[in-house]
């Protein structure tokens, strides 16, 4: 749920859990990690339940989830550097965007080179009050230093769509490479297969290709309740106190204990 999105691929808007598919958008000649994702998972489950317990196959699928979390942080420093760079006009807003998106792999990346990965972080520094042309570029030439020990290749990452002509970002990659994330495994766990719940069995989410293995069905309401906060919020004139106890209350979702 959190890799895919709302209730299409790519999701509805007002999604928590849009992330991945939305840098694929981005980066539209890359890899689709939000495709590779569910199948992927999958392997790992099966190899994880019961007399199949496999660790090899395991740490495999681990690994290859860590690879598609790093190459959508990858994307979104590149990304955010650039529109923190804003041709000259700083934006704050969107350091912060590429500050946060990039330390969502960034440790893992650090296992590779703690150092590179410090030097991004300095660039995506949250004190800094400019974001000079010379940063933006430096971000693109040090994610992709990291490439070859983390087995990425420019191919996964891809282009974003954003680039100018003629500037830092369009300049050659290396390594090239190959789409070599793995196909996971299609044969979904019992109960994968109903339309409807019943007898404690999970329907497809709305990809059509994943099954949970319990009830996520309150985190799938919530997903409702953004979209509806989102709807107050464009009302005229703007509908803060519906919004708030929404927010507050829950609509499609149930009010819970204040634990998370």
């Amino acid at each position: 749920v959190y890799t895919i999105g709302g209730t299409t691929t790519p999701g509805s808007l007002y999604s928590p859990w849009e992330f991945n598919w939305k840098r694929d958008a981005d980066f539209p000649d890359g890899v689709k990690t939000h495709a590779h994702a569910p199948p992927i998972f999958n392997h790992g489950l099966l190899n994880l339940r019961g007399d199949s317990y496999n660790a090899t196959a395991v740490q495999a699928a681990q690994i290859q989830m860590y690879k598609i979390y790093a190459i959508t942080a990858i994307r979104s420093a590149i990304k955010y550097g650039w529109k923190a760079y804003g041709s000259g006009s700083f934006s704050d807003k969107y350091l912060a965007e590429g500050a946060f998106y990039w330390r969502s792999a960034s440790g893992y990346l650090s296992t590779f080179n703690k150092a590179t990965v410090q030097e991004i972080d300095a660039i995506f520094d949250l004190n800094k009050t400019t974001f000079t042309l010379q940063d933006a570029c430096d971000v693109k030439t040090k994610v992709e230093s990291l490439y070859e020990a983390a087995g990425i290749s420019c191919k996964e990452v891809g282009t974003w769509k954003g680039v100018e002509a003629g500037t830092c970002l369009e300049s050659s990659c290396t390594p090239d490479g190959d789409d070599t994330l793995s196909d996971g495994d299609g044969n979904y766990v019992s109960g994968c297969v109903a339309e409807t719940l019943a007898d404690s069995t999970f329907t497809f989410l709305s990809d059509k290709l994943y099954c949970p293995v319990n009830d996520v069905r309150e985190h799938a309401d919530t997903n409702k309740d953004v979209a509806a906060v989102a709807a107050r919020l464009k009302e005229d004139p703007v509908n803060y106190e519906a919004a708030k106890t929404i927010y507050t209350e829950g609509l499609e979702s149930t009010k819970g204990g204040g634990v998370f």
